[in-house]
Formats: structure tokens, sequence, C-alpha cells
């Protein structure tokens, strides 16, 4: 990754708010694959103590066993909601990761999460841009999806 500048322009090119979001995690899930986490659920309900939040990705690294919370925003103007920021703060103080459903909480379990070491939010298309082979591959990877 590298910083925006005369050399590296954005990224949006234009696309909506829902396609910049769904590049933005494609995006995301990559680089986090290439440092060596694997994604044990992806938007899911995980409670909180006012009713539950979504993150993008709870993973956890296959080497060292860190596991981390994710949210992927895309651009300077995307916001964590009202429940993203209760759910991110109570996961960050140390709070166990419960999922509110049955199948949920049976992943988390069959992976060993109880709680999170941190939380981490990647904001695309700020200062922060993908080389262009992880550009390619979330895109070719959201063309594949789209055709299924």
């Amino acid at each position: 990754m590298h910083g925006v500048d005369a050399e590296h322009r954005p990224i949006d090119g234009g696309a909506t708010p829902h396609a910049r979001g769904k590049l933005g995690e494609e995006l995301t899930r990559l680089d986090l694959e290439r440092q060596g986490y694997e994604v044990i659920v992806e938007r899911v309900a995980i409670e909180t103590p006012k009713g539950y939040f979504i993150p993008d990705f709870i993973v956890k690294h296959q080497e060292t066993g860190q596991i981390l919370a994710v949210e992927s925003k895309f651009g300077p103007g995307a916001r964590y909601t009202p429940n993203q920021e209760i759910g991110y703060a109570h996961l960050a103080d140390d709070k166990p990761v419960v999922g509110v459903t049955q199948q949920t909480r049976a992943e988390l379990a069959r992976a060993g999460i109880v709680k999170v070491d941190g939380v981490m939010t990647y904001r695309w298309n700020t200062r922060v841009v993908p080389d262009a082979d992880l550009l390619a591959e979330a895109r070719a990877n959201l063309e594949r999806a789209a055709r299924r």
C-alpha cells in the first residue's frame, strides 16, 4: 500500500457508494489474507450491551493467533454507524465476542475466538490506496461474484 499522490490517484472512479463499499471490503479481505490472517466470520451480528452490530470481518492470524475485529471504510466521508461505534468500543474494551445466531457462535467457538486482541479500520481511498495487483484481484473477485 502507499499514499495517494500525483502518481497514485484515488480509485473510486465515480462508482456508487454501494460499489465503493464492496470494493473496499474485498480489498480489505485480500490485504488481510496477504498478511497471514484467516477470515473466521464475515458480516455477522455480534452482541453488544445495546443490541448488536455487524463488523465486516473477524480474523485470526495463522501464525501468531492474533484476533482482530476489522471494519472497512472507503473514502474520507465514510463514518461508523452508531451501532458500529458501540460494538467496536465494546470489543476493544476486552469484552467477549458473542454471535447473535447459533451458527455464528459455533464458527467462533471452532476457531477458539472468545475475545479480540484489537480493532482495526481500513480507510481506503484516503491516504491509503491498494497496489495495482491487489486492486486488480479485488475487481476480478467482485466481477466473478456478480456473475453468480
